[in-house]
């Protein structure tokens, strides 16, 4: 009973009002193509002054469609269609009246422009070749922008008002009760939070600051710094700017790592529908710049945009030969081109994009990190999990339609926000950013210990001869560990300096002299993933040690206590930290003095965060 009185007031039920909704806002419904946005895998519409609607291609399936449609703040994903009354019915599936009436007419509409695709690509893509006055101009490097001027305040007092009625729904659901559970109870007073947090909200102080708020309200720390990072690596591409020849700093990729159902994807779709993402599911060596000339490559999708991978472990799962290939095809596109020799001719082409993956800890561990590590790594690594209450919490949250409604509202403001940076930001503003000498010396630190962490090593066994007392000759196993290939600091510091200048726009950060300074909340982020973007047993001792830096004497069998590993394998990775001069003996392991005092100042003040755990 109570769940439908819900669904009546999110859902427009009274015959009058639907009657005055349809005279009021049919007139209105004219679709329109935006021309200057279409490309062979997507076309944009706008449906009068409410709808904006997507139709992606697929590029893999012929003759296979999918669509978006947003409004009133809303996104409503329109799965596989092949015709017009799978559109259609996909139309009437978005809980929009307007929408639903017209669905057969709408779909037509579209189906018509759809025969004409080729035409229309053909016809814009003249149109950015040249300019008005009928020179040449990049086709790379172009500043994207939405895809229709929609008013902004008009997108947020909708998004306000229809998120407030969302959450004073699930206030309703979720109020405190003597029988409800535990977790039930900490969603009931997150709730409660995030409502007072909307209460005093205006137009004027919307943005990204504020979306952590959101996020940190509903989902806690660690996935907040989650989001943090994926938006701050996202800013990083503006560090490139290929029509003024500025492409030599590469932007800043990421790799999201912990046990699964950790919302790795749901953090990561937070900006899956701004123009400035491109989305793969699976991929193969062949697809990023096919033999054949006329089919599309997959890097002119992934050029000028943040390229998200929610599961790599689909490349765990192909043959050997094939993830390699994949991965340094990667790793060539890091550095700003792919060039494929065929048997014809040498294809290449120019491709700025951010890469940001998700992985599990094991898929990660046995089959990406060496490989990543022995190639130069061009990722920073990130590290998380989150404790069970939290996880059921959530849980609770995704398990009524509201909970769903209110995850899409906080995903459209994320997107909005997210591409309105990257439509502001630009790499003089990054270069801007004032690094204070106390910081630029903590991250010469640093960068120099992540360059030591992406070590390749190995255990070497060799047996030595030694004769016993009566002259007999016996033979001693002895091991040690083979360091063969450490980084130099020159890519680390480039990764941390370019993320922490990103990270100001983030956020609301401190000014020198008019200009953006980096904060000491930059500074806390760029030391976790200095000490994550390694193995990681090597961070878990770090931490470890900097936690217990005032015990007296730490051995290698409390490490290996701590690791739930063998004494043996705990030395294996004490010893090599020793070698690469992080710690300062291996009978009683120290952090090195240097390393101690940087990673204290950021994570021990006021604790690593996280989310109780």
């Amino acid at each position: 009973m109570e769940s439908d009185q819900l669904a009546s007031n999110t859902y427009v039920n009274d015959s009058t009002k639907l009657k005055n909704d349809y005279e009021k806002n049919v007139k209105k419904l004219e679709l329109k193509p935006v021309l200057n946005r279409i490309t062979k895998t997507r076309m944009p519409f706008i449906l009068g002054d409410r709808y904006r609607i997507v139709v992606f291609r697929s590029s893999r399936k012929k003759g296979i469609y999918s669509s978006a449609v947003e409004y009133d703040g809303k996104i409503c994903h329109i799965e596989e269609f092949m015709d017009v009354d799978g559109l259609a019915d996909g139309f009437r599936g978005c809980e929009d009246h307007i929408l639903a009436v017209n669905a057969d007419a709408i779909a037509n509409a579209i189906f018509e422009h759809i025969k004409n695709w080729s035409s229309m690509v053909a016809i814009k893509e003249l149109g950015s070749v040249f300019t008005e006055d009928g020179k040449k101009t990049s086709m790379y490097g172009r500043k994207l922008h939405n895809i229709d001027d929609v008013d902004e305040d008009k997108f947020i007092d909708m998004w306000i008002n229809n998120v407030s009625s969302v959450v004073k729904s699930l206030r309703e659901i979720y109020r405190d009760r003597e029988y409800s559970s535990d977790p039930k109870k900490a969603l009931s007073k997150k709730l409660k939070e995030f409502e007072d947090i909307l209460s005093g909200v205006s137009r004027d102080n919307i943005d990204l600051d504020f979306l952590l708020v959101l996020i940190k309200t509903l989902f806690g720390e660690t996935l907040t710094e989650v989001f943090e990072l994926i938006v701050t690596c996202g800013l990083t591409l503006r560090f490139v700017d290929r029509d003024r020849g500025l492409v030599g700093n590469r932007p800043d990729w990421l790799l999201l790592i912990s046990p699964p159902s950790t919302l790795k994807t749901t953090m990561m779709d937070m900006i899956k529908d701004s123009p400035y993402v491109f989305y793969i599911d699976d991929v193969t060596a062949a697809s990023f710049l096919p033999a054949d000339p006329m089919q599309e490559p997959l890097i002119l999708n992934m050029h000028g945009k943040v390229t998200l991978f929610p599961s790599l472990s689909i490349i765990a799962q192909k043959s050997d030969d094939e993830a390699k290939n994949i991965l340094a095809i990667l790793e060539r596109i890091y550095d700003g081109e792919y060039r494929r020799g065929t048997a014809k001719s040498t294809r290449g082409l120019p491709v700025d994009t951010v890469v940001i993956g998700a992985l599990t800890p094991d898929v990660f561990e046995h089959a990406f990190l060496q490989k990543m590590i022995s190639y130069g790594s061009r990722y920073l690594f990130y590290r998380y999990s989150i404790p069970d209450y939290l996880a059921l919490s959530l849980g609770h949250l995704f398990d009524v339609s509201h909970g769903a409604m209110l995850i899409n509202h906080i995903r459209a403001l994320s997107n909005h926000l997210f591409t309105y940076a990257m439509n502001n930001v630009n790499i003089n503003m990054l270069q801007n950013v004032v690094i204070p000498p106390e910081y630029e010396k903590d991250l010469d630190v640093l960068s120099v210990m992540m360059a030591r962490l992406r070590v390749v090593f190995y255990r070497r066994v060799e047996y030595v001869e030694d004769e016993d007392q009566s002259g007999r000759i016996r033979y001693r196993r002895v091991e040690s560990m083979e360091i063969t290939q450490r980084d130099a600091p020159l890519r680390s510091y480039r990764q941390l300096s370019n993320f922490v200048r990103s990270n100001v726009f983030v956020r609301k950060s401190p000014r020198f002299l008019g200009y953006p300074q980096i904060d000491r909340h930059a500074m806390k982020l760029a030391s976790k993933l200095a000490i994550s973007s390694s193995y990681r047993y090597f961070s878990d001792i770090i931490l470890y040690l900097l936690r217990k830096h005032d015990v007296a004497s730490i051995s290698s069998a409390d490490i290996a206590n701590m690791l739930k590993v063998s004494r043996t394998t705990a030395y294996r990775y004490i010893d090599v930290l020793f070698h690469l001069g992080i710690l300062n003996d291996t009978a009683t392991p120290r952090l090195d003095e240097t390393y101690f005092k940087t990673l204290s100042k950021y994570l021990l003040s006021d604790g690593d965060g996280g989310d109780g755990e």
